[in-house]
């Protein structure tokens, strides 16, 4: 994003103009505004994200805050193989 600019995420329900988004998520976002809607008998989530504003019937998780790991493929490789894994590969 460019400096001074705005980023607005959007995760809607069904309406005229677009299809449902059903069981939606969206993760570890940034942007100024963030709006997640839920459609009748589904959820979407927002969990992790951070903006100056949310709003919608969707379900937000952690708002704000972080969220881990950062990486799943990572704690997935530190799980199965140790942490010389990740040291192997330059973390």
């Amino acid at each position: 994003m460019a400096p001074g600019g705005s980023r607005t995420g959007v995760v809607r329900g069904p309406g005229p103009a677009h299809p449902a988004e059903v069981m939606a998520v969206t993760a570890r976002c940034l942007g100024d505004k963030h709006k997640v809607y839920s459609p009748p008998y589904s959820r979407n989530w927002s969990i992790g994200c951070r903006g100056t504003s949310h709003e919608g019937s969707g379900e937000y998780d952690n708002w704000g805050g972080p969220v881990g790991p950062w990486s799943l493929y990572l704690q997935q490789l530190r799980d199965r193989l140790g942490d010389a894994a990740l040291r192997h590969i330059g973390y």
